[in-house]
């Protein structure tokens, strides 16, 4: 029998975050921990968090179908623990969990598992048990591909935080912001597989001289011998492993196995990838913009191509933030010139290069159409509404009304942040329920879940349609500015005691409350702040403006 196997080098991932972070040196590597017990026939596969304090996650788990099967019905095979919720994740069911084929996958939400002391279990599937014994085919990670798996992007990830408020760090099974860890740990697995293939990966350096690396997949490792060969047992199905070597280019590949194979891997020094990288490293500008005329938020990758992590910094950030968010300086003011410094590192090896940007001020001092007609007793917002409807931060109800006195609701006023302070911005997360993906607002409310700006109201709901209130305003634009940057929130939180209602402030609002009324941008009503009190449209532009003049100095 001919015996094959197809080698791909697959795309390294892009990772979308708030700002790249790591965690401490020494600090133990978060991750899952996979655990199975046999007992009377039936195998208990238990998933448990470690390491981190983590907040969501997916896995995609596959089972050798010949030694298990699944006891329950879909997601009946799945019971959490530990206030894991599970859903879908706008995946259909069959591509998530299929006995035949052998795999049972779930993501998770909004639960705060504190795992940074002991391994916290978030799961347990149940099998039976066909055979005697385990091995180390019996239980693997599902290789998740590029497309027709909505949008995983490994067969395992978390969102964790390092501790403080902000950021939180995506942590995945590849290269990425933070590596995660996966471990296997049940008696037999490190048995081989049943029915497995011996595939060797021949490392070598581009003098054909033996490379010491190692090979992890599924949550398994294993190390090359003297003349730099990796010996592998896999069943056969597609695999991806991941290949490092101190000093070399980390590599991922994609292995189909249909029978015993050696596949050839040359590796680079990070000097190397790292020079390569930076030759390639490019700025994305919006359509119409350049370097020479940046009006809206540019791309800076923080993953090159080749695994090179690149990290920014801004000679302005007030202007162009390090995550590459854009504030073009108001009208009358000079253009700025900015230099991004993007400094790229592999293994040991660190480059610097820069680019040389200019950011032009507003060119508009009036939108034609938006002086509206119904603004007659507003004096004391017109010329707040006038200015956000000239940036474009906020529109009126038609091309002449604003509707001033009318209470703004949550899809609006998210919309209305998300104009101002991440105008461009390109984070996506999954949509709430109740937020339709062609509603104007919808792409605003999935950028700001994205950066955790709103967590929604329970049971995958926002409430887009229900009017805001003073205290859920003065939370959502607090989070904003600490998300995005797009001002310093001083840490000076207001006296609310001298407001004759301030007992009726929920506790999740009262800091930020006080940090609202302490920073200036926030104000009572005749000794009252009214925390529950809905919020008009030209009450909330007001508060949005203070916040904007502020930041630019105005």
């Amino acid at each position: 029998m001919t015996k094959r196997i197809i080698s791909l080098l697959s795309a390294l991932l892009l990772v979308f975050a708030i700002s790249p972070a790591a965690f401490a040196a020494g600090e133990e590597q978060p991750g899952y921990v996979l655990t199975a017990q046999s007992a009377g026939g039936t195998c208990t596969l238990t998933v448990s968090v470690k390491g981190c304090l983590a907040y969501s996650g997916r896995l995609a788990i596959s089972f050798d179908p010949q030694q298990l099967t699944l006891q329950g019905e879909g997601r009946k095979a799945v019971v959490t623990q530990n206030r894991v919720s599970t859903t879908l994740d706008g995946v259909a069911e069959g591509d998530l969990i299929d006995p035949a084929k052998g795999f049972v996958g779930f993501a998770w939400y909004g639960a705060r598992i504190d795992a940074r002391e002991q391994n916290v279990p978030i799961a347990t599937v149940r099998f039976t048990q066909k055979t005697d014994a385990l091995d180390s085919g019996s239980f693997s990670l599902r290789y998740v591909p590029d497309e027709g798996f909505g949008s995983w992007l490994s067969a395992a990830s978390l969102q964790v935080s390092d501790g403080s408020p902000y950021p939180y760090i995506s942590a995945y099974l590849k290269n990425g912001y933070s590596p995660l860890a996966v471990s296997f740990e049940y008696d037999g697995a490190d048995r081989a597989a049943a029915n497995g293939h011996a595939v060797t990966l021949r490392c070598r350096d581009l003098f054909g001289n033996p490379v010491a690396a190692e090979a992890e997949w599924s949550g398994r490792v294993a190390a090359a011998d003297e003349n730099g060969d990796i010996a592998l047992t896999l069943r056969e199905g597609t695999h991806r492993v991941r290949v490092r070597a101190e000093g070399y280019g980390d590599r991922e590949e994609i292995l189909t196995v249909t029978g015993d194979a050696s596949v050839d891997l040359t590796f680079q020094t990070d000097e190397m990838l790292v020079e390569q990288a930076a030759g390639q490293l490019a700025i994305g500008f919006a359509a119409g913009d350049s370097a020479n005329a940046v009006t809206r938020t540019v791309t800076l990758p923080y993953l090159t191509s080749g695994g090179v992590s690149v990290s920014w910094k801004s000679s302005h950030a007030d202007v162009v933030t390090d995550s590459g968010l854009v504030y073009q300086p108001p009208e009358g003011k000079e253009d700025v010139e900015v230099t991004l410094t993007a400094t790229l590192t592999h293994g040991k090896a660190v480059r610097e290069k820069q680019f040389n940007l200019k950011v032009l001020s507003k060119r508009t001092s009036h939108v034609p159409g938006k002086s509206f007609t119904d603004l007659e007793g507003y004096a004391w917002a017109e010329e707040a509404i006038l200015r956000l409807s000239a940036a474009g931060v906020i529109k009126g109800v038609s091309a002449t009304r604003f509707d001033p006195s009318a209470p703004i609701k949550r899809g609006d006023f998210i919309l209305l942040v998300m104009n101002l302070m991440a105008p461009t911005a390109k984070y996506q997360a999954e949509a709430f329920d109740d937020v339709p993906e062609d509603s104007y607002y919808s792409e605003a409310i999935k950028t700001a879940r994205a950066l955790d700006i709103v967590n929604g109201s329970g049971g995958n709901k926002f409430l887009p349609q229900t009017y805001i209130t003073r205290q859920e305003m003065a939370v959502m634009v607090a989070r904003a500015m600490r998300a995005t940057r797009y001002d310093t929130l001083q840490n000076t939180p207001g006296d609310l005691t001298v407001f004759a209602d301030q007992a009726q402030i929920a506790s999740w609002a009262t800091e930020d409350m006080a940090l609202m009324v302490g920073n200036g941008h926030m104000k009572g009503d005749a000794g009252r702040i009214r925390p529950a009190a809905n919020t008009s449209r030209a009450e909330a532009a007001v508060f949005i403006d203070r916040i904007r003049t502020k930041a630019q100095g105005q």
